[in-house]
């Protein structure tokens, strides 16, 4: 099954419970304080969900017919569809995704109040059937907004890192770091100019770039490659691969950049002199079609050259990358990959997203011993066509 139906079928399954559960308590509550409407209610209720599931069932019908390559999502630019079924589909699912841990706890909240105290039974029911209905008004309005946010802006996120005897001629040096930039049907236009924008906004001492230049195919790497040979002029523009830059084409993707200045690290080092210090970028290559094994990758690490900051550079930030780099005494690991979970749930504070299944370290800083590790959220989407509590992003660090 192509990725692009198995992810919102995928998660059309896993969200099935939580839909019939949601929808039976709220389609209660509103019964409950409105019984002359029971039945509009119920058939209002179970029309708007079926509405926003249908479209894995239309990908399975096209699927079944043999007809998946005529489905809206392969198109290249965005249609009438996607703001109709695919749009509201994601939308829906975290609704109800974010409104599930309220949900559960107001059902313990109601048990325990039952077994442990007088309180009066119908007043206590129509409390919470009026607060199941306010939760579920206030989060759909709150996560079509949030989404919409996340998913169209780009912010730069600055870092301070502190490098203990860092010599005078590297202090304040600054890195600007961007992975996933995923240009494809979502990514494009204003979003790109923006990027554009606050890329010419920062002066870098070095630009660093951790691959993923498409989404898929060859229609937008003419668009990818021009945004990233924006970048003009720069000595030190360097770039690792990404899991679509292979599975697109090395000679497509990666060396249009090479051309134009980029130089493209593929389990090598490079030593850059900048005032009189020697600053070490080793770029790995760790992607599911092409990955390091540890016996090379303790092997080039522990052969790497001296170097007044070391920093590794890897499209997927994996535990055995982290580990070597931390116990080789490197001073900064740079990934991407995890697109910050793209669309991340935050029950009671928590991160919830299924990048953390895969890679543990999935967005933001992280402190390994005395590494310091940084996972960007990149700019473009995978799988799904919105960011939530994952915004866009490019990294500056300023060394200290």
């Amino acid at each position: 099954m192509p990725w692009n139906i198995f992810v919102p079928f995928s998660a059309f399954l896993a969200g099935i419970i939580p839909y019939i559960y949601v929808g039976w308590r709220l389609t209660r509550s509103l019964s409950s304080l409105f019984p002359d409407s029971i039945k509009y209610i119920r058939y209002s209720v179970v029309t708007i969900f079926v509405f926003l599931n249908f479209m894995p069932v239309l990908f399975f019908f096209y699927s079944g017919l043999d007809r998946t390559g005529q489905l809206f999502v392969y198109k290249h630019e965005l249609v009438l569809m996607d703001y109709l079924f695919n749009f509201p589909f994601w939308v829906g699912l975290i609704i109800i995704g974010e409104i599930l841990t309220y949900y559960i706890l107001i059902e313990i909240i109601q048990l325990i109040s039952g077994k442990v105290s007088n309180t009066d039974s119908a007043r206590l029911s129509r409390t919470m059937n009026i607060l199941r209905i306010a939760i579920f008004g206030i989060m759909t309005f709150y996560v079509i907004i949030k989404s919409y946010i996340d998913t169209n802006r780009i912010r730069i996120k600055e870092y301070t890192e502190h490098i203990e005897n860092l010599p005078d001629s590297l202090k304040d040096l600054e890195i600007v770091f961007v992975a996933d930039l995923h240009i494809d049907r979502y990514t494009r236009g204003r979003k790109i100019e923006e990027f554009k924008q606050k890329i010419k906004s920062t002066n870098p001492d070095i630009f660093l770039f951790s691959g993923d230049m498409v989404s898929r195919g060859d229609y937008f790497i003419s668009d990818a490659v021009e945004t990233l040979n924006f970048i003009e002029n720069h000595p030190s523009k360097i770039a690792c691969f990404g899991d679509h830059d292979f599975w697109t084409g090395i000679n497509e993707t990666l060396v249009p950049l090479q051309q134009n200045g980029w130089q493209i690290l593929d389990n090598e080092h490079l030593l850059i002199e900048h005032n009189g210090s020697r600053i070490l970028i080793t770029g790995i290559t760790y992607i599911y079609s092409r990955r390091i094994s540890r016996g090379n990758l303790e092997r080039l690490l522990t052969t790497a050259p001296e170097a007044d900051i070391k920093i590794l550079l890897v499209h997927q930030p994996a535990d055995m990358v982290i580990e070597a780099a931390a116990d080789k005494g490197y001073d900064i690991l740079l990934g991407g990959h995890s697109h910050g979970g793209q669309i991340v749930f935050l029950p009671m504070g928590f991160k919830l997203t299924p990048a953390r299944f895969e890679n543990r370290l999935f967005s933001g800083y992280y402190r390994i011993d005395d590494m310091t590790a940084v996972v960007s959220n990149g700019i473009g989407l995978t799988a799904t066509p919105l960011r939530y509590n994952a915004p866009a992003e490019i990294i500056k660090i300023v060394l200290k």
